[in-house]
């Protein structure tokens, strides 16, 4: 088992949607100019271990939680679901994509009325990694 971690991306500006309460952006850069980006504890993803990352969150389900939060059955408290996710990095770069950013888009709809209302007052304002990771000294 390996230590918890939370990183958090602000929404993409111009990707929210409030006809359809969608919110949009990456929710996580792994690389910027070819150069692996480190969280402000250190840590960086590779982007081929976010892929694998990803694939076992789709697997699990799609829940959008709320800000880490845990219901009483240690399950996020679902705000909506992720409708859209895709890993750009290596070489499943969509065509003609710059390759100057790597890392996970998100597209979100958020369900929950308490979480939008959030979302509309600027208090949820980007998505946010969660997971557990080993360290590995780069």
């Amino acid at each position: 088992m390996g230590e918890q971690f939370e990183i958090t991306v602000e929404f993409s500006k111009g990707q929210i949607d409030p006809d359809r309460r969608l919110v949009g952006g990456f929710a996580y850069v792994s690389k910027s100019a070819g150069k692996l980006l480190f969280d402000t504890q250190g840590d960086s993803i590779d982007p081929e271990d976010l892929r694998a990352a990803v694939h076992d969150f789709m697997k699990s389900g799609r829940t959008l939680g709320v800000m880490h939060m845990a219901g009483p059955d240690g399950k996020p408290v679902k705000g909506g679901e992720i409708v859209e996710m895709a890993v750009l990095a290596g070489d499943f770069m969509p065509p003609g994509m710059s390759a100057s950013q790597e890392g996970l888009w998100v597209v979100a709809k958020v369900e929950d009325d308490t979480a939008w209302k959030m979302v509309k007052g600027g208090l949820l304002k980007g998505f946010s990694i969660g997971g557990r990771g080993v360290r590995v000294p780069a």
